[in-house]
């Protein structure tokens, strides 16, 4: 069956993927093998809205939803243990998210299901019982983490129940008490200014252009692994690809001069590199514990302990607020998807508000 579905079809450049014209249009059929038997089938129509990339992603869902029919037919009466069937749901979802939330997802498997869960059958949980967990840990845990936790459980339910694993659902209804999850950034202009000062002035030019780039408002993640084929010179900008933006949408940006000058420099003492900040013995991008060690270094210098990494896109963010720039304008430089993330930034300097406050307790207060 599969060899005639495939017959005049054209491979894509995605594993798996062909494409081949059907009488309802461009048909995208995914190729698959599971438990050692081949597969082939049309998950969908490029004039349904549907890409190559979604394609993919098709296959990979239909791929993991194969093995757990299989392997769900397999479960014994004592093998439905939540470590066991987290780490099933954890690999189903890493190619279709953010590295970063790969990693979250892993981090509340090592630090909370394998501990707590440990050996607990998923059939003995209950709604009142999955509550009173969120609710202890609500009493060591920040609201934002345990939110974070919550909504792991919520999609690891509904994981099972899509794929025929287990039905019930006891994690639709988890309370969370409200709270503010907003991180408030200000900054004295003082500090501004010698972090800027300090950042100009470091010898190693790729730590020092590493800051140039952060001072645009990027993720560390998306500086590190920039390549010299994101960047025109001559158009003065760059480009993020989908996969290493938090948003998975391919972003641009404008360089100032300072930025490309710096990039010059780096390009011109490497020619044959791919990476922009690559570690000429490895020929990988710098990693973020080496960069750290520098950042470290400047915290103590500087005598801002609690200054780390991002906090340079926060400053980003406060400046261009505190410059009287727009929500919407912080959020485009800052490859923000909608303004709610960017009001974070919306605070003004103290001086500023006592400046204001002075102007009109003399007006309306003092006689």
């Amino acid at each position: 069956m599969s060899n005639s579905l495939l017959s005049l079809s054209k491979k894509t450049s995605f594993k798996g993927i062909y494409k081949k014209e059907t009488k309802r249009g461009t048909a995208f059929i995914a190729r698959f093998t599971v438990n050692k038997k081949t597969k082939a089938q049309i998950i969908g129509y490029e004039n349904d809205g549907m890409s190559e990339y979604d394609a993919y992603k098709r296959r990979l869902e239909l791929i993991s939803s194969h093995e757990l029919a299989a392997a769900a037919e397999r479960y014994s009466e004592s093998e439905l243990y939540i470590p066991k069937l987290f780490l099933q749901f954890i690999a189903f979802r890493e190619a279709l998210l953010a590295s970063k939330t790969n990693k979250n997802y892993k981090s509340i498997y090592n630090r909370y299901i394998f501990n707590d869960y440990r050996g607990k059958d998923i059939r003995s949980v209950t709604k009142n019982d999955l509550q009173e967990y969120i609710n202890h840990l609500l009493t060591y845990r920040r609201p934002a983490t345990v939110e974070k936790i919550v909504s792991a459980f919520r999609k690891f339910y509904l994981y099972l129940q899509d794929n025929g694993i287990y039905k019930y659902n006891p994690a639709a209804t988890l309370v969370m008490p409200k709270y503010d999850n907003k991180k408030y950034f200000s900054m004295p202009r003082k500090d501004v200014n010698k972090f800027i000062k300090y950042i100009f002035g470091i010898e190693n030019k790729i730590y020092r252009t590493i800051y140039l780039m952060l001072l645009q408002g990027r993720r560390i993640n998306e500086v590190l692994t920039l390549e010299w084929g994101n960047i025109c010179f001559t158009q003065k900008i760059y480009h993020l690809h989908y996969s290493k933006t938090k948003t998975r949408k391919n972003q641009h940006f404008h360089l100032e001069e300072f930025q490309i000058q710096a990039l010059k420099l780096l390009r011109e003492q490497n020619l044959d590199s791919r990476f922009v900040f690559e570690n000429q013995k490895t020929q990988k991008p710098v990693t973020y514990t080496s960069f750290f060690k520098q950042h470290k270094k400047l915290r103590k210098d500087l005598s801002l302990p609690n200054f780390n990494i991002h906090s340079i896109r926060h400053l980003v963010g406060f400046l261009m607020v505190n410059s009287g720039y727009s929500l919407e304008i912080t959020a485009k430089i800052l490859g923000h998807a909608n303004i709610q993330s960017t009001q974070r930034y919306a605070v003004l300097e103290m001086e500023k508000a006592r400046f204001a406050y002075k102007n009109i307790s003399q007006k309306y207060f003092v006689s």
